[in-house]
């Protein structure tokens, strides 16, 4: 058995021991609360910006997909601005010809006309008023020709 002595020499050195880990521990404590709460608070922030970027993914792919179809909607223009284009020289070009075939039958009728006053037959009615039926004829094949 042991003495009374030896157990109070034991409890002592027990004392002086636990006077040297209690506060060790309760730092330790209290560092690893410190470190529980960085770990939460940085968790959070982790979260908030995985949501933050799973948001930013969502409205990238968003603004591509409207990208993709302004991409369609410009080419599409652009084919129908060509086709607008060419259909115009077309138009262009066939309302001068027959521009000029009115300008050719005109000058051809106005000749004629030029020639049946030249005659010495009294004029008719009729044929004072040729120049202008010439003219109005002229101008609705100019008409007709621009409208085709």
């Amino acid at each position: 058995m042991q003495s009374i002595a030896d157990k109070i020499k034991f409890w002592e050195e027990q004392q002086q021991i636990n006077s040297l880990l209690i506060p060790t521990v309760v730092e330790g404590a209290k560092n690893l609360e410190r470190v529980t709460s960085q770990i939460e608070m940085h968790s959070k922030q982790i979260r908030k910006v995985a949501n933050e970027q799973q948001r930013s993914k969502s409205e990238l792919t968003k603004t591509a997909k409207k990208l993709a179809e302004l991409d369609r909607d410009v080419d599409l223009l652009s084919e129908d601005l060509e086709e607008s284009k060419e259909l115009a020289v077309k138009t262009e070009t066939k309302f001068s010809e027959q521009n000029q075939a009115s300008k050719e039958r005109f000058e051809q009728l106005e000749s004629e006309l030029a020639l049946l006053r030249q005659r010495e037959e009294p004029p008719s009615s009729l044929l004072q008023t040729l120049p202008l039926i010439l003219s109005v004829a002229a101008l609705g094949m100019a008409i007709v020709a621009w409208v085709n």
